[in-house]
């Protein structure tokens, strides 16, 4: 009759790992949160880099716009003084 140290050693001589069944259980629990939690970190990254896409997009359009205005309004005769704010 082999013995369960024998048979181990067996098994660990052939390259594997022997855990008791409750070590595995935990062992596969916290892939399965890593794995959870590397999903909603590259969730959050997409999120955060279309927002960041979305903000750059409105402040090109809003900068063209004024510089556009700008434009208008010195072509109207308004002063840089008057534009920048510098008079009261």
């Amino acid at each position: 009759m082999i013995t369960i140290e024998e048979a181990l050693e067996t098994v660990r001589h052939e390259g594997y790992v022997v855990l008791k069944e409750k070590s595995y259980r935990q062992a596969q629990e916290r892939q399965r949160i890593a794995e959870a939690l590397k999903l909603a970190a590259e969730d959050r990254i997409e999120s955060v880099e279309a927002w960041a896409r979305g903000a750059l997009a409105e402040e090109r359009r809003i900068r063209d716009r004024l510089t556009f205005v700008y434009g208008v309004a010195r072509a109207h005769g308004a002063t840089i003084e008057e534009l920048s704010g510098s008079q009261p």
